[in-house]
């Protein structure tokens, strides 16, 4: 699984080890990739259009795109938390009522 794809632009040894590594995968197994960059941009984050061309010319030969659009799970997860300790601070705390023994 290569995660975040695209994130850090990497120098040529970087991409040399990208290509050898999806180049090493192919037809032989499974590879996941994940990216917030669109294919399109791939040459321009690469740096190097061939590249880009021959990573996607393995990763698309069997392989599908599923986009998904809409907000991170992970942003979703923490404003969802963040909303919970919100209403715990802004809800009134129960009331408490006290009891007594009978005095004698």
């Amino acid at each position: 699984m290569i995660d975040e794809f695209g994130y850090r632009r990497l120098d040529e040894e970087g991409r040399g080890l990208l290509f050898e590594v999806i180049n090493g995968r192919y037809l032989k197994g499974s590879i996941i990739t994940t990216s917030h960059v669109g294919v399109s941009a791939w040459a321009e984050r690469l740096g190097d259009p061939m590249l880009a061309a021959a990573l996607l010319d393995r990763l698309l030969h069997r392989g599908i795109i599923v986009a998904i659009d809409g907000p991170s799970y992970r942003m979703r997860a923490h404003q969802a938390h963040t909303d919970a300790l919100r209403q715990g601070l802004t809800c009134p705390a129960p009331a408490t009522t006290r009891t007594t023994a009978p005095t004698s």
